[in-house]
């Protein structure tokens, strides 16, 4: 998913720490599957965001057209960083790596990090 770890809970500014509120998307979908999840789980919520796949194909489409302003978000951190093979270095289990080298089997899709965007809702299916 673009964004920061902030984002990804509701901080919508432009570095994904403070400032203006402009990268919504990312944050309602988290939100919206993560409702979808503990519904599933028998866990009554009172405020849902209930998004239909109109409005979730929305989201990643605008998600994707702002892609490269997310991409310039991995050039800031909240702590000391490093760049690696000239993008901000990230842990992997143990190892410190570059952002897009972090994918492999173990991931779902096998391109990790280096994905890019989520392309359509059909991504989710499986957990839907």
């Amino acid at each position: 998913m673009a964004g920061r770890h902030g984002t990804l809970v509701g901080n919508a500014a432009v570095d994904g720490h403070k400032g203006t509120k402009k990268f919504t998307e990312p944050g309602e979908v988290v939100r919206h599957y993560a409702e979808v999840c503990l519904t599933r789980w028998g866990v009554n919520l009172q405020k849902k965001l209930d998004l239909s796949k109109a409005q979730l194909q929305g989201h990643l489409f605008k998600i994707k057209g702002d892609y490269n302003e997310y991409v310039v978000m991995r050039n800031s951190t909240y702590t000391f960083s490093t760049d690696t093979a000239g993008e901000r270095t990230i842990s992997l289990g143990s190892k410190g790596t570059n952002f897009t080298r972090v994918s492999g089997a173990t991931f779902i899709p096998t391109e990790g990090l280096s994905k890019g965007h989520i392309p359509d809702s059909n991504y989710f299916a499986d957990i839907i």
